[in-house]
């Protein structure tokens, strides 16, 4: 691995890595996989549909969607070609409202079956939204409404000095300031991440965090990176923990100390010998620091 990244943006990352195409990419219970060949084909569906509607690499996209496999997919396709902004689905029409209005947001995309505010404070400021309807078959697939009927041409996807997300501070005193993070800054951090973790093939890495949030974002952008099949969870809690680890057979996984904690717990309540059937091989942690106890008791 050269200290330089040859592939620079995310396209790059997801089109032009080393993955095995037929290899599955994004896998959720309840569907069938999605391969890194059909992970390809809805990245350019979605930033060429996205296109064919006047968006560009600049304009501000925010997603407001439950968590899953199509709003994980969804986030990253739109990061690859446009400023992509995750949203906390549970947010309130006048914390989504002030969101909206601070980040410039040109529009917002939600999921057709979930009723959120968003689409209520998009329309009090004029901002469009984009309708998003699951696939019933294969993991992360989707479609986009309205769906443009002139979508001609070659796909524009980001430059390595496009913005490709917005990350914001807690706002404590004042609203949260808004750090960018270009498409070169994801392509950097992905190879620094791919070099410290040394994933294997045939690695699965079971995402329990929330995508709007840039380490749940990252925790599957890097692993996809690498060819690395992501298992997506929808509403996630530690009870469903061991169960999910046995029927997936993910063998890492990342999360923030809170989260690492309540694992923890559920690991303490089952008999010490039933534990090594689990296949994991190594844990993530970030945000903030993770105790030393629970770091050990883990391990």
């Amino acid at each position: 691995m050269t200290e330089e990244p040859a592939l620079l943006t995310i396209a790059d990352l997801l089109f032009n890595g080393n993955q095995d195409p037929g290899h599955p990419a994004i896998e959720s219970p309840g569907y069938e996989p999605m391969t890194f060949r059909d992970l390809r084909e809805q990245i350019r569906a979605v930033v060429k549909t996205l296109n064919a509607q006047g968006y560009r690499p600049d304009d501000r996209i925010a997603v407001v969607m439950p968590e899953g496999p199509a709003a994980a997919v969804m986030i990253i396709a739109a990061m690859a070609g446009f400023t992509t902004i995750p949203l906390d689905a549970r947010s309130t029409s006048q914390e989504l409202g002030i969101l909206f209005s601070h980040l410039g947001i040109t529009a917002v995309v939600v999921q057709e079956d979930f009723a959120t505010p968003a689409r209520q404070a998009a329309v009090r400021r004029n901002i469009r939204v984009i309708g998003l309807v699951p696939g019933t078959k294969k993991a992360g697939m989707f479609r986009l409404e309205p769906a443009s009927s002139h979508e001609t041409g070659d796909v524009v996807f980001s430059g390595p000095s496009d913005i490709a997300t917005l990350v914001m501070t807690s706002g404590t005193t004042a609203l949260p300031k808004v750090i960018p993070y270009t498409q070169r800054m994801m392509a950097e951090n992905a190879y620094r991440n791919l070099r410290i973790f040394r994933y294997a093939a045939g690695d699965r890495s079971l995402q329990i965090l929330p995508c709007h949030h840039l380490f749940g974002l990252t925790a599957i952008l890097y692993p996809l990176f690498a060819g690395v099949t992501i298992i997506c969870t929808r509403d996630f809690i530690p009870p469903d923990f061991l169960p999910l680890v046995r029927a997936t057979r993910s063998n890492c996984y990342g999360a923030v100390p809170a989260l690492h904690q309540a694992i923890h717990g559920e690991l303490k309540k089952v008999p010490p010998e039933s534990l090594r059937e689990i296949p994991l091989r190594f844990i993530v942690t970030g945000s903030s620091c993770l105790s030393d106890t629970v770091r050990q008791e883990l391990e």
